[in-house]
């Protein structure tokens, strides 16, 4: 019996170390895991401000390059056609089309159609 309880507290012994050994190897592991996230953030937070810059820089020279001559260009009647146009294609689709619905004279249409619906 006193074999027993010696050998039980052996393995006792054994798991409380093969634990603290687990605990530290996580720890190192979680150091390194975050030295990695780190690494990746800040070469994403570059590129990303990098792309940003390139990106302005181009719209930049674009606006520069095209706003001399569009300047000249703009007029009351042009942007009177633009927000016709515009108006024209919004009321196109607000509108619904109903094929095969047989029209009858004196109907009432917006009864008809909520029917269908």
């Amino acid at each position: 019996f006193r074999k027993a309880t010696i050998r039980l507290e052996e393995m006792r012994s054994d798991m409380i170390n093969t634990q603290k050994s687990v605990i530290q190897l996580q720890g190192e592991l979680l150091d390194i895991k975050t030295k990695e996230l780190d690494s990746v953030q800040r070469t994403v937070k570059t590129a990303v401000e990098n792309t940003v810059q390139a990106e302005i820089k181009s719209y930049s020279a674009a606006v520069s390059k095209h706003s001399h001559s569009s300047a000249s260009t703009f007029t009351a009647e042009n942007l009177k056609k633009v927000v016709q146009n515009v108006v024209a294609e919004e009321d196109r689709s607000r509108n619904v089309l109903i094929f095969g619905l047989k029209e009858e004279a004196g109907e009432k249409l917006g009864d008809k159609i909520c029917d269908v619906f």
